[in-house]
């Protein structure tokens, strides 16, 4: 049986590891740095960036593997200004539109969509 002390010293310690928030972005760049460089990867990035590029008119989209180099998850960051009037919903949804048969191969996206300052 467990001291009061004990009880009270594995609570907190679970409550801290298991209700910690974790920032998506820190974690991509974490997880990229230990990537290992594969040119097939690189294209595919380039592949998707390029097509977004082209869809949405846009010359600021960047597009990173955050899977560990499996292909299966991506941080995708586009500013067009296809997206003027439109709100993040809709933004996201016109993504969705023009990366549905890409997407339906990955496990996640983590997509920040913006309009440029002008």
């Amino acid at each position: 049986m467990l001291s009061a002390y004990a009880l009270k010293s594995r609570t907190l310690l679970w409550s801290a590891t298991v209700s910690r928030p974790t920032a998506p972005r820190l974690f991509a760049f974490s997880v990229r740095s230990f990537k290992t460089h594969s040119p097939l990867f690189d294209a595919y990035e380039e592949q998707i960036a390029n097509l977004l590029k082209t869809e949405l008119k846009s010359k600021d989209v960047s597009v990173t593997d955050i899977s560990g180099g499996c292909g299966s998850m991506f941080d995708i960051d586009i500013k067009s200004n296809e997206f003027k009037g439109l709100s993040k919903l809709k933004q996201q949804k016109l993504v969705y539109k023009i990366l549905k048969e890409e997407m339906s191969k990955w496990h996640g996206v983590h997509l920040k969509t913006n309009v440029p300052i002008t």
